[in-house]
């Protein structure tokens, strides 16, 4: 199927640099895709040929004002509720830097709210406040390290809300042994195979899977400021 079907209803959510050579070219009748790659021209591609249709090149702000006019993805890989992240590393190398912008929210978050939690020891508390009281779409908690915060993520994640979280730990693999944070990931849990079972997989009969699905979909080790680890984690998989 053709772009140009929906034509109309795709160039209104286009930029104007991206959306005015289109409706100018006579070809367009015939385009196949649009590609906007962050730091690239954009391009148009039709059944015979591709063309740039600007010298500018794709920002994030041009991602973001296309994003905001697309409303809610479906589930049918044409969108999908996003991600949340985990962000893991050692003390100072940088995990807080990369979700907040000093005491206040980044301009690129627009209307987000800081909730201001005046005790450590009550942040899940101030966590699930969050969800009650204000409805948000996304939630940014630093440095989740005790087992209600760990607790709070999942009846968060339960409910929809996209996290973005940090937490100590040099490696994943320091996650998956640390009882008080590894149900962030979905924790780990020692199962008896039956024979046929462990014939089938070729494995011994006791195993280590997966717990239940992950809290965070996403988590990214940060290493030094410019080497960042990213695992996925799904949630039919052990």
């Amino acid at each position: 199927m053709l772009l140009a079907d929906n034509l109309n209803q795709l160039l209104e959510i286009l930029p104007e640099f991206v959306s005015k050579p289109l409706r100018k070219d006579e070809a367009r009748t015939q385009l196949i895709e649009i590609v906007l790659d962050i730091g690239r021209r954009p391009e148009a591609r039709f059944a015979t040929e591709t063309k740039y249709l600007s010298y500018k090149t794709i920002t994030w702000q041009d991602i973001e004002y296309i994003l905001k006019r697309l409303g809610k993805f479906s589930g049918d890989n044409r969108a999908e509720k996003q991600k949340s992240i985990l962000l893991l590393g050692r003390p100072g190398v940088g995990k807080t830097t990369a979700i907040r912008d000093g005491n206040l929210p980044h301009p690129s978050i627009g209307k987000a709210r800081r909730m201001q939690v005046r005790n450590p020891q009550n942040q899940h508390q101030v966590m699930i406040e969050a969800v009650e009281n204000h409805m948000p779409e996304i939630i940014v908690i630093d440095e989740i390290g005790t087992e209600l915060e760990a607790a709070a993520a999942r009846t968060i994640a339960e409910r929809g809300v996209q996290l973005v979280g940090t937490a100590h730990g040099s490696a994943l693999d320091n996650l998956i042994k640390n009882p008080t944070l590894t149900d962030l990931i979905g924790g780990i849990q020692y199962v008896t195979l039956g024979d046929e079972e462990a014939r089938r997989r070729g494995s011994s009969k006791s195993i280590l899977e997966r717990k239940a699905p992950p809290t965070f979909e996403v988590a990214v080790e940060i290493h030094n400021p410019k080497t960042w680890v990213t695992t996925f984690f799904y949630k039919n998989a052990n």
